[in-house]
C-alpha cells in the first residue's frame, strides 16, 4: 500500500494509506477504479504527547476491505511511549518495528493486535459506548467514559497469560497430530510392531480422578474412564477394609 505522511501540528505526523489498487480491483472485477483510491489515516506519532494513536483496518479481500478491523473500538492508543517521528516511508516502517511486543507491525496487515490477543478487543467491546482502548504507562486500569485505560504492566501480563495458552494449543495440536500420523501409518502397517499410541495423560490426572474430579471431562478414553472408577471403587473398599480391621485388632 501507497503511504502518505502529513503533519497535523509540529510534533505530531499523521500516516495515511491508500488502498491497494489489485486488492480492490479483485473485489470489483470489471468495474472502473476510483481514482484516488480509498485512503485511511491509520496511525499518528505524536512527540508532545509521547502517545502513538493506531487505527486498525481490514485490508484482507473482503466486502469490508479498508474499513475499521473492530466493531467498536475504533482506536488504540500508546500512551507514555517514546515517539520518533518518522519523515518518510521507510522511516514509518522503522518506527512500527519499535512499537510494543504485542502489536502487529505491519501495515499491509491493517495494525491492530494478532489473532491470540483478539480477546483483548473483545471483551472491551462488550462495555457499550467504548470506542478508545488506551494502553497507558501513566496511571492504573480503568474506564473513563467512551476510553478503556489499560495499564501497560497490566496489558503485560494479560499478553503473556494468552500466549502461554496460545504456545500450550500449539503444544498439544502437534502431539494430536503425531498422534494420529503415527496411528494412520505405523499402527495401520504393523500394529505389533508400532502400537497404537494414545495422548499422555495431562500431570495431575489421575490424582485429580481419585479424589472425585468429574472424570467426565477428562481426555481418557471410555476404557480408561471405566477403570479409573474401577480402581477408585476398589481403593475406597480397600480403604473401609483397612479402617474395620483396624478397629478390630
Amino acid at each position: 500500500m501507497k503511504l502518505t505522511l502529513s503533519e497535523i501540528h509540529p510534533g505530531c505526523v499523521a500516516v495515511q494509506c491508500e488502498a491497494d489498487r489489485d486488492v480492490y480491483q479483485s473485489l470489483r472485477p470489471g468495474q472502473p477504479l476510483s481514482d484516488p483510491l480509498p485512503i485511511k489515516e491509520v496511525i499518528w506519532f505524536d512527540a508532545t504527547k509521547s502517545t502513538i494513536i493506531i487505527r486498525p483496518i481490514i485490508t484482507y479481500p473482503s466486502e469490508r476491505c479498508f474499513e475499521a478491523k473492530y466493531d467498536r473500538i475504533e482506536e488504540i492508543v500508546l500512551e507514555g511511549f517514546d515517539v520518533e517521528l518518522p519523515e518518510d516511508e521507510n522511516a514509518v516502517h522503522e518506527a512500527l518495528f519499535h512499537l510494543p511486543a504485542g502489536f502487529i507491525k505491519n501495515i499491509d496487515a491493517g495494525l491492530g493486535f494478532p489473532k491470540e490477543y483478539r480477546s483483548i478487543v473483545d471483551s472491551i467491546e462488550e462495555i457499550d459506548g467504548v470506542k478508545s482502548l488506551v494502553i497507558t504507562k501513566r496511571g492504573s486500569t480503568r474506564l473513563d467514559d467512551a476510553c478503556f485505560y489499560l495499564a501497560y504492566r497490566d496489558f503485560e501480563k494479560l499478553r503473556l497469560s494468552l500466549s502461554r495458552i496460545t504456545r500450550g494449543y500449539q503444544r498439544e495440536g502437534r502431539i494430536d497430530r503425531a498422534i494420529q500420523a503415527h496411528n494412520a501409518l505405523l499402527t495401520t502397517l504393523d500394529p505389533q510392531r508400532f502400537p497404537e499410541k494414545r495422548r499422555p495423560l495431562k500431570k495431575d490426572t489421575i490424582s485429580n480422578l481419585l479424589v472425585g474430579r468429574d472424570h467426565s471431562k477428562s481426555e481418557l478414553s471410555k476404557a480408561d474412564r471405566a477403570g479409573m472408577v474401577t480402581a477408585k471403587y476398589s481403593m475406597e473398599r480397600w480403604g473401609t477394609f483397612l479402617q474395620v480391621s483396624y478397629k478390630f485388632d
